[in-house]
This record gives C-alpha cells, structure tokens and sequence, in this order.
C-alpha cells in the first residue's frame, strides 16, 4: 500500500515575499470547537500582555495565505489526532514558523518536530515556545526549513513526479 501525501496548492500556498509584521498568528475555523475558539482567546491576550503584535480569525483565499506569510509564528492546534491537517503544509509553504500541538507520526515521515516546525504540550510550553522562538530569532530558521521541505516535496509538480514514478514502478508505463 502506498500513501500519498497532501499536496500544497503551491499556486495560492507561497511565499508572497511580504514583511514578517505580525509576530503570532492564529488562523482557522473557531466555531464548534471550545478548544480552538480558547485557544484563540488565550493567544490574542497572551499576545497583549507581552506587547506582541497579533493577528487571528478566518481569512479565505489569497487573504488567508497572505495572512501565513505575514506571521513569524504561526500556531496550530490539531482537531484530530491521527492526521496531519493541511494547514500544516499550506502555513509551511507560505514561508512561516508553525508552531503547533503535538502531531501523529506519519510513514514515511515528512515533516519533522524541530526541524521543519516546533510543537507545544500546554499552554505553559506553548507561551515558552513563543517567547522563546520570537526572542531568538530561530522562527526564521523553522520557516525557512519548512518552506524548503514543502516546496520540494509537497506541491503539485513533487506529487507528479512521484505518481509517475509509482506508475512506472507498478504498471511498467
């Protein structure tokens, strides 16, 4: 069996060469979830309180991927624990720290934690995190790997080649 994994509208999902103005983002659906309409209130005065600037709520289409690439820090928190939710990929692609809740191991591995993103357990590691990532400067070295990684292996062109590849290798074609 073989998995193909989630493939970056690298059209819509980029680096939009915009300046990093917002140091934490939040950017996703809140409504039916407790968790994440919290987690977005915790986040935008977490954010007040330690004068950082903030920027959170739905955005669509190119605001949505602009929204990623004017952000140093972007925070996730994952809905279902099984999966990697896209936003991961399309966040990465647009060139942004992702900082998010802790992901399921995937096979192959794709991504990985302290590499191409960070993760938080709590809101305690989550408020380090970001303090941490933001005083250092290193949410530049998370964006600059997760882009890299996304845009070589993630994006439409990367997912064709790897079909053909799959199609060559099953089919002989």
């Amino acid at each position: 069996m073989r998995r193909l994994s989630h493939c970056v509208n690298d059209r819509l999902f980029k680096d939009y060469g915009l300046h990093p103005d917002v140091d934490v983002s939040y950017h996703c659906r809140t409504s039916g979830s407790k968790e994440r309409e919290q987690m977005g209130q915790w986040l935008e005065t977490f954010c007040a309180e330690h004068e950082l600037e903030y920027a959170g709520g739905v955005r669509i289409d190119e605001g949505y991927a602009q929204a990623f690439n004017r952000s140093k820090v972007t925070v996730n928190l994952t809905r279902t624990p099984a999966n990697r939710p896209h936003r991961m990929f399309d966040a990465l692609a647009c060139h942004t720290c992702v900082l998010t809740s802790i992901l399921p191991e995937v096979e192959p591995v794709e991504l990985v934690s302290g590499v191409h993103y960070a993760t938080y357990i709590d809101r305690a590691t989550l408020a380090a995190a970001i303090l941490g990532l933001l005083a250092a400067g290193t949410w530049e070295r998370f964006a600059e790997n997760g882009y890299q990684h996304v845009m070589t292996y993630h994006t439409w062109e990367a997912r064709a080649r790897e079909l053909r590849l799959i199609l060559r290798e099953e089919l002989g074609i």
